[in-house]
């Protein structure tokens, strides 16, 4: 597939849910910045991507899986699911689901019979939230603010209020020839409307003026009742947006120019007349019959001054992926992600034989941006063999928030110059930033490996647990590798370890650059969690 695109939108005006995409194929291909997409912008839900392949699925040179969740959007993303028989990403290659609007993003969901394979800079699988800013448009009521004036240069000014609109005007015309004149902002395309009808206590009149003061139209009585409307869809009414002067008085107190009265009122809605509609407005003549309190209803008004404003967003994706292996090279990475006030999603890989993560940047995650208090999700790997190496990592963190749990369930365990990483600054309901493995044979850690649950603030360092009670737990002498559940002002993480033999490892504060493995409690002004060795062999 070259430089193209297949989607499905909901709009902002949408009514409908989104339309699905379904492709069955034996290979599918997405190369050279093409793009398979699926988004709603609206309030209701986007469809689904569906993709059935017998053979291989390829992503290469930006090509891209999307679902997203635009910043205007209330309903949800839906989505991405993939079966094949392999899957190849590289260079820039990107399966993504993303809300920056108020709806959750879509799930994504792998299930490739042989293996997975992702290389390059940002090449990966990404579910992710993210707050965005928004054009703020609030209706507002307004209410008569001690006595509007009855000149352009004295008119109340209704248009100040960044990000809002009127929806009505409230008053009083308190004398026979009081007269009430309001600045507005009007969308155009004829859609303004303005009615005292059910709104006021005496016989009105209507009046609406450009932005220089000149008559666009007027109206003295709606149709067998003394109150008035000016209506939309009116030849009459304005098709331009911008600024205008509303004015109200009471029956017979007319406007007027240099050149005489500017409307006719003895009709219904009128258009100026001449020569008094050819100049701005002057004066009143002061012939009104009648006083009273009066609400004048509003359509189509708009925001004069426009303002935006952080719009928070919905909770991130999760992301599940099946495969025989996992193989993840030069930075490319997986990641559950909240860069917003929604929650992060769920990551969970399961693999029959390998995940494989090698090199600098190459990693899988569960993670919140440093500065937000946000939830991450749980990161949860099943697989016979995990290896990382070059300083690849596995990651749960939320560094002013909840970090969620880390669980690897393996046989063999080998890290490389790598981490497993839990990072935590806050303790909620339940505990986050757990480290745990699971029925392994083998833990073995070489060239300053690091298992590392943290906690900043007050958060109580994550635990631990390493259940190894058939097998061996090995650090290579001399290469600093550490297992590490600390904290700084709440207290220490717990540490427990089950195997027949624990090889290299020492219970010590770690140092970093120290050279030796150890294994280290502690908080740095609170109390130190516990250390429990349970082996038959510790050397």
């Amino acid at each position: 597939m070259g430089p193209s695109l297949l989607t499905s939108a909901v709009s902002k005006t949408s009514t409908g849910i989104g339309g699905n995409v379904d492709i069955t194929t034996d290979f599918l291909s997405v190369d050279n910045n093409a793009q398979i997409t699926a988004s709603t912008a609206g309030q209701r839900n986007a469809g689904k991507i569906n993709i059935q392949a017998t053979q291989k699925v390829s992503l290469t040179n930006n090509g891209q899986i999307r679902s997203t969740v635009e910043p205007t959007a209330t309903g949800d993303g839906n989505q991405i699911g993939i079966q094949g028989r392999s899957l190849s990403m590289t260079n820039g290659a990107r399966i993504t689901t993303q809300t920056q609007g108020r709806g959750k993003a879509g799930n994504i969901f792998l299930d490739i019979k042989e293996d997975i394979t992702l290389s390059g800079k940002n090449t990966g699988i990404f579910a992710s939230t993210s707050d965005s800013l928004v054009e703020q448009n609030i209706g507002v009521v307004k209410t008569e603010d001690g006595e509007a004036g009855q000149l352009l240069d004295t008119a109340q000014n209704l248009t100040l209020q960044p990000g809002t609109f009127v929806t009505s005007i409230s008053g009083e015309v308190n004398n026979n020839n009081d007269v009430d004149l309001y600045k507005i902002f009007l969308s155009g395309g004829q859609t303004f409307s303005a009615t005292t009808v059910e709104g006021a206590t005496f016989d009105t009149q209507l009046f609406l003026f450009d932005v220089t003061g000149r008559g666009v139209y007027a109206n003295d009585d709606n149709p067998s009742i003394r109150q008035s409307t000016l209506p939309e869809a009116n030849t009459l009414t304005p098709t331009q947006p911008g600024f205008y002067y509303l004015g109200i008085s009471s029956y017979n107190n007319d406007p007027q120019s240099g050149m005489g009265r500017i409307f006719d009122t003895s009709d219904f809605t009128v258009a100026p007349i001449k020569p008094g509609g050819d100049l701005p407005l002057s004066s009143w003549n002061n012939a009104g019959n009648s006083s009273g309190n009066y609400t004048i209803s509003l359509r189509g008004t708009a925001v004069a001054i426009p303002q935006s404003v952080l719009q928070a967003s919905g909770d991130g994706g999760n992301i599940t992926i099946k495969a025989r292996s996992v193989f993840a090279t030069n930075s490319a990475r997986v990641a559950a992600s909240t860069f917003g006030q929604g929650n992060a999603g769920d990551t969970s890989i399961n693999t029959q034989n390998t995940i494989f993560l090698d090199g600098e940047g190459t990693d899988v995650s569960a993670n919140t941006a440093p500065n937000l208090i946000s939830k991450a999700g749980d990161l949860t790997i099943n697989t016979n063999t995990l290896q990382l190496q070059n300083q690849a990592s596995l990651t749960v963190s939320s560094p002013q928030g909840q970090a969620g749990n880390l669980t690897v369930n393996a046989k063999t365990v080998l890290l490389n110059q790598a981490s497993l990483t839990a990072e935590t600054g806050i303790t909620g309901d339940e505990e986050g930033a757990n480290i745990t493995l699971k029925d392994l044979n083998l833990l073995l850690m070489q060239n300053n490996s690091r298992i590392s649950a943290r906690a900043s603030s007050t958060a109580k360092g994550g635990n631990i647990t390493i259940d190894a009670a058939k097998g061996f737990a090995i650090a290579t002498p001399l290469e600093d590798n550490d297992i590490i559940a600390s904290a700084s002002r709440g207290q220490g993480g717990n540490i427990t370890i089950d195997a027949q033999r624990i090889f290299g490892l020492a219970q010590r504060r770690a140092i970093l650059g120290n050279k030796t493995n150890d294994i280290d409690a502690s908080s740095e002004f609170s109390n130190p969690g516990t250390v429990t060795l349970n082996t038959l062999y510790l050397d």
